[in-house]
């Protein structure tokens, strides 16, 4: 029999794996410590006791993993594995993680630091030498040397334990060791990862085979795994480690954004209840001289409090509209003291320091001081109010979704170009227009890819009309284009073929998977006829059904209401 010395020793190891080995250990220690971390008194009892038990498996499996990565960069010989092996393997691993993690929360910290290392130090041997059990080379027979295994067991024990001993300072009753939590994973992660990498480096130092003479088979069938599924294995591990890690962030997200959001809600309402204590207000004499402002008052006209106090109140009133300080300020101190003044809120227009011109809404009450009165008068800045129901009004007549008018403008719009068209016997044309294939969008790329598609679409009708024609959406994948001042069918049978060959054009869905989308357009065309009595129903109604009888006679085409100039046939 020739003895074959261990891999280490004769220079047998893939350097490039073995590194990978070190980065496995390192990026298990990380996740530990990140457990360990996270189950800091900072959160609650039950969070604790998870978040240990799951730094317990990840440090167990992942200490696994590390070892067995070892184990593939040792290249002085092929083997096989024999699987049956890493469920014992795995007992020891995660039992002496389990022990060393949850002996952290002791009252005594070096012994329960020394014993945590202790437990963790004999997992880390015992699983190393059961996983060195599993690996089998044809034609040769395993053998150990004691001595780096009995060596490896203090090596192991020498830098968890102080490991173990940093960590605990995340669950020590002191609000400063926990401040110090961050620091304290950077010497954790370098004497846990020194820890798992060299026990399992040592042990292998012991492992020497021996070659039997005549003998290239393995011996009896066994059900042995090769390098590669070796590594999947691996893979597989490091991926859960991964996943806990995940898992953990996640709900470290999920509870800091719980409690950002209830911090923001209470002071949403906080800042809403200020906002309507602390009105603006200013006081005035009979003149309008302003004798007391409000810092609410002076923030909304972009002044200092002390630079409005003494001024007259019309500077706060654009030059143009100076005859409001009639209406808001010197009309009520005219009134006689026995007349009641007028305290229902008016709008008027406010001046800014900066010249800015806002709209503004003025409530005015009385106080009288023995023979004078003074006009407190509550001012409110109500710009955003005014732009609230601008697009209200915008909401009203345009399509969300497009920015094109919607029905409501669309009709208004028509029906104006109609009576145009009567009285000055011009042409009008209405297009009536249907997305072909617009339901297998939604049904196959969600209604997230619908919209966008209905977006580029209006935008390509845009394109395809002059600026004084109107482009509208009238439901959800329909269109309307209304013309005007047109010489012939032809030129109205020019714009509709421009946007059937525009609409079928690939459409580049971003966001989606980058989809090319392909649709067609059907367009049914209803003309007004000079010097006719049509009226605008009519007209829809006759384009809607032009519409659906391109539809019927194969997409992807325009048709007009009675046939073309040519044909004489009508849509039903």
């Amino acid at each position: 029999m020739i003895p074959i010395s261990s891999p280490l020793r004769a220079g047998g190891y893939d350097h490039r794996v073995a590194a990978w080995s070190i980065v496995v250990a390192g990026f298990v220690s990380y996740a530990t410590a990140e457990l360990l971390w996270r189950a800091s008194p900072r959160v609650s009892k039950g969070s604790c006791r998870l978040e240990s038990w799951l730094g317990a498996g990840v440090l167990g499996l992942g200490s696994w993993a590390a070892q067995m990565t070892a184990l593939l960069a040792a290249t002085g010989h092929v083997f096989l594995y024999n699987p049956e092996t890493s469920p014992i393997a795995l007992v020891f691993g995660l039992s002496g993680s389990l022990v060393a993690l949850t002996r952290l929360r002791r009252p005594t910290p070096l012994l329960c630091s020394l014993a945590g290392g202790m437990a963790f130090g004999l997992g880390l041997v015992g699983m190393c030498v059961v996983d060195m059990h599993g690996i089998v080379v044809p034609g040769m027979r395993r053998s150990f040397d004691v001595g780096p295994i009995v060596l490896s067991y203090p090596f192991a024990v020498g830098f968890s334990a102080p490991a173990l001993w940093i960590v605990r300072g995340f669950h020590a009753p002191h609000a400063e060791c926990v401040a110090r939590g961050d620091w304290s994973l950077i010497p954790f992660c370098v004497l846990m990862t020194t820890a798992v990498t060299g026990t399992q480096y040592i042990d292998m130092l012991s492992l020497h085979w021996v070659r039997i003479p005549g003998r290239n088979r393995i011996g009896p069938p066994m059900a042995l795994a090769d390098q590669g599924t070796m590594a999947n294995a691996i893979f597989i591990a490091v991926a859960a480690v991964l996943l806990g890690l995940l898992w953990s962030f996640h709900r470290h997200f999920r509870d800091s954004t719980r409690r950002r959001e209830r911090a923001e809600r209470a002071g949403a309402h906080t800042r809403a209840v200020l906002k309507h204590m602390l009105e603006g207000v200013v006081v005035t004499d009979a003149q309008g001289r302003m004798l007391s402002v409000n810092f609410a008052a002076a923030a909304i006209f972009g002044y200092r409090a002390h630079e409005l106090k003494g001024r007259n109140m019309s500077m706060l009133i654009p030059v143009p509209r100076e005859g409001a300080h009639e209406s808001h300020i010197e009309g009520p101190a005219r009134l006689d003291m026995r007349q009641p003044v007028d305290a229902s809120p008016r709008e008027a227009e406010g001046l800014r320091r900066d010249g800015a011109v806002f709209p503004m809404e003025i409530t005015t009450r009385v106080a009288r001081v023995g023979d004078k009165r003074l006009f407190v008068r509550v001012v409110r800045d109500i710009t955003q109010r005014k732009q609230a129901q601008a697009r209200l009004v915008r909401r009203a007549n345009y399509d969300d979704l497009t920015g094109l008018p919607g029905r409501a403008l669309f009709r208004d719009r028509a029906r104006q170009a109609l009576q145009r068209a009567e009285r000055d016997e011009g042409t009008l044309a209405i297009l009536y227009i249907d997305i072909d294939h617009f339901k297998a969008v939604n049904d196959r790329l969600g209604h997230g890819a619908g919209d966008d598609l209905l977006r580029i679409v209006a935008a390509r009708l845009r394109a395809c009309v002059r600026n004084e024609d109107t482009v509208s959406r009238v439901g959800g994948d329909e269109f309307v284009v209304l013309l005007e001042r047109f010489s012939s069918h032809q030129d109205v049978a020019l714009v509709a073929g421009k946007i059937v060959d525009s609409l079928a054009h690939p459409f580049r869905i971003e966001g989606y998977g980058g989809h090319d989308v392909r649709v067609s357009a059907s367009v049914g065309i209803a003309t007004y006829h000079r010097g006719g009595a049509q009226d605008l129903e009519r007209l829809v109604r006759q384009a809607d059904s032009a519409m659906y009888l391109a539809k019927k006679r194969g997409r992807h085409r325009f048709q007009f209401y009675g046939g073309t100039p040519s044909t004489k046939s009508k849509a039903v």
